[in-house]
């Protein structure tokens, strides 16, 4: 019957798998050995997760809530926390539905219940229900219980050595960072983004090193929106330093994104000459830089802050520069015909002048190339 369900779950056909999931519960609810009552759990555990996906979530938060009551204290013994994914998804739906009261509650719940267990799955929920609980609580307008939860992980696995619980540190870190901001508290929130970057200096190992750039890339976008520009600076320039010859995809499109940063933090402290310069030096980037610029290029393109405007058109210059040098002159055009549609004779206030590079790169390309169409 098991395997009937997870047929049905492959080919799509969730109205009979949930059916199938139901006819478990009905025919071995009652079931005392071991392995019926491990199936009824299961079951119990993905019907509500199929609920949910279809937009039933109050009845996946029932079917939640019926496994937490009958396995909560008796858990089969080859899942022992089977109750803890329910328990964590229940909280997590609660507040989806804006039932924040309700949701925080759960996740005090599981963190009391399980918050001594030494398994990583469990540590890894604990951890996911305390910031959690903190996104809760900042929804709810209380930035302070806020700041205090996030402490509160930070304290019991700042110190942990796997890395996803590494991953919820560096989440929790970025989010204190910028509630710090929000509230004026600029010294503090730069002593946490200097923390990380001592930690970025010493790190060797390249995963672990491609994870604590992306998470610096965001703290100094987040710095560099609250016009802590020097602190932004000073991540943006470490990054490139330290990932400038790393032949790394994930470092080289790291080292891209932090130049970018750099020159808008430059032009913003009114640097425009050095800004300039380190835009000129992207023109010169090898075919490797592509694929960073093009994704850094549709990332911009979503957000409107001034600073990822000049990110944008810079990152599709720096593209057609490249495409150009390779002799693929029709690519080159098609981006730079992009670029001027998108931004026309406006400068983005962090590249003065680029409107105009970007007028003549065309011109040159259609000289060199007479038979590309526009």
């Amino acid at each position: 019957m098991w395997i009937k369900s997870e047929l049905f779950a492959a080919g799509g056909h969730t109205e009979q798998e949930l059916a199938v999931l139901a006819e478990v519960v009905a025919r071995f609810g009652e079931a005392s050995e071991p392995k019926p009552r491990l199936a009824v759990a299961r079951a119990l555990l993905n019907r509500g997760i199929r609920l949910r996906e279809m937009g039933r979530s109050e009845e996946a938060i029932g079917v939640w809530a019926q496994l937490i009551s009958r396995f909560g204290e008796d858990p089969p013994p080859q899942e022992p926390l089977i109750a803890l994914d329910a328990l964590y998804d229940q909280s997590y739906t609660l507040g989806q539905l804006d039932r924040f009261e309700e949701a925080i509650a759960l996740c005090d719940k599981l963190t009391d219940r399980y918050g001594h267990e030494d398994a990583l799955h469990a540590r890894v929920k604990v951890a996911d229900a305390i910031g959690a609980k903190s996104s809760f609580l900042g929804l709810t307008g209380r930035p302070e219980e806020e700041l205090a939860t996030l402490d509160q992980l930070l304290a019991r696995f700042g110190n942990a050595p796997e890395p996803a619980l590494g991953q919820r540190v560096l989440q929790a870190s970025l989010v204190k960072i910028s509630r710090l901001l929000e509230q004026q508290r600029a010294d503090d929130a730069t002593a946490i983004s200097d923390t990380l970057l001592a930690q970025f200096e010493r790190e060797h190992d390249p995963t672990a090193l491609t994870e604590l750039g992306e998470v610096l890339l965001t703290a100094a976008t987040i710095l560099h929106r609250h016009h802590r520009f020097d602190s932004a600076l000073g991540i943006d320039r470490t990054l490139a330093a330290r990932l400038r010859d790393s032949t790394e995809p994930a470092h080289r499109k790291l080292f891209v994104h932090a130049q970018l940063n750099t020159g808008a933090c430059l032009s913003r402290l009114g640097r425009k000459a050095e800004a300039q310069a380190l835009y000129e030096t992207l023109l010169t980037l090898d075919e490797h830089a592509i694929p960073a610029l093009d994704e850094i290029a549709q990332r911009a393109d979503h957000q409107a802050q001034p600073e990822m405007r000049g990110q944008h058109a810079l990152a599709l210059m720096a593209q057609a520069a490249i495409l150009g040098g390779l002799q693929r002159r029709h690519e080159a055009l098609d981006v730079i015909n992009d670029l001027i549609e998108r931004f026309g004779n406006e400068d983005p206030e962090t590249i003065p002048g680029l409107a105009a590079m970007a007028r003549q790169a065309r011109q040159e390309l259609l000289a060199n190339e007479p038979n590309v169409g526009l």
